[in-house]
């Protein structure tokens, strides 16, 4: 989850990004970065939701 966090957000380094490749693929950072969008828009969705229903 870190991993992909800090590859998201640009701060990762060559060599971790190295080790992470090497050490356990690509398949479980593919998932959880499948996750974190979607958590991502579900929120955005929710705060959408809640200021139109106040603003009105």
């Amino acid at each position: 989850m870190k991993s992909v966090l800090a590859a998201a957000l640009g701060v990762q380094s060559q060599k971790n990004l190295e080790h992470d490749g090497q050490q356990n693929g690509v398949a479980p950072y593919i998932v959880v970065a499948v996750l974190v969008v979607v958590l991502f828009v579900l929120t955005l969705i929710g705060v959408v939701a809640l200021v139109v229903r106040y603003a009105s």
